[in-house]
């Protein structure tokens, strides 16, 4: 038996096997991302800075598109206000020496570290003085 197939139909048959392969792929990927995800314990934090920031180490914080992110992740002993005083963040007083190079800042209480796998049996501690 001689099966003559018309170059128009090898076309079209060919079209629709594509565009079902298509549709079941598209069909795959839309059921791949229904399925439920593992949560992880660690959390991802988003800062977009156009100038970008090369470092998050408060010591290293010497240009405002640094200081600004730094502010955000680290509380300080003091703060600047919008009157560009120094007013008082975890510290509760200072004490400066006449000669102006020993500063001796007391903290204030109540102040604690949150819960983090870091600490001891993941628990935060309280911020104390060293005395």
């Amino acid at each position: 038996m001689n099966v003559n197939i018309s170059l128009k139909d090898k076309k079209t048959f060919v079209r629709s096997s594509l565009m079902r392969y298509f549709f079941i792929f598209l069909t795959l990927c839309a059921i791949s991302g229904c399925t439920n995800q593992k949560t992880f314990p660690k959390q991802v934090f988003f800062y977009n800075e156009t100038t970008g920031t090369s470092s998050l180490d408060p010591a290293f914080a010497k240009n405002q598109s640094i200081m600004w992110p730094v502010h955000q992740l680290y509380n300080t002993l003091v703060e600047i206000d919008s009157s560009l005083n120094i007013v008082h963040s975890l510290a509760r007083s200072r004490e400066i020496s006449d000669n102006r190079l020993v500063y001796i800042f007391l903290l204030r209480d109540g102040i604690l570290f949150h819960d983090n796998y870091v600490f001891p049996g993941g628990k935060g501690r309280i911020l104390t003085e060293k005395k």
